[in-house]
């Protein structure tokens, strides 16, 4: 197999070699950068401590437990459908405008919303 590989490598073209180790070698970059970003992204979650729904600060936190429905209505997420404990979304629309100065971009809010309805704890 390997030797059929080297015969194939031997008879390319100049620029078809080229070509294909281009774009070989931007996709090695490709993948250490995206492998790079999902280990920063495991390490984030691995180093996130664990709290008590009471004591939980802002921000990333991790919590542990079982969370139960409000005995009342169900809550079901609005983009997903599932049913859930509580929800956030916002909705945004990438606005461009042209102008020979240069392109601004931004986001303008559409809709967003949550869940009216929390668990105590």
């Amino acid at each position: 197999m390997l030797e059929s590989l080297a015969v194939n490598v031997r008879g390319m073209e100049s620029g078809s070699f080229w070509i294909v180790t281009l774009l070989l070698i931007a996709a090695t970059i490709f993948l250490f950068f995206y492998i790079w970003r999902s280990l920063h992204r495991a390490r984030v979650i691995e180093d996130t401590p664990t709290a008590k729904i009471r004591s939980a600060h802002q921000g990333y936190v991790e919590l542990e437990g079982e969370g139960e429905l409000i005995a009342t209505l169900p809550i079901t997420a609005p983009l997903s459908h599932y049913q859930c404990l509580w929800y956030r979304f916002v909705v945004e629309r990438k606005e461009t405008r042209y102008s020979s100065k240069g392109n601004q971009t931004h986001w303008r809010k559409v809709h967003d919303g949550s869940c009216d309805r929390r668990a105590t704890a």
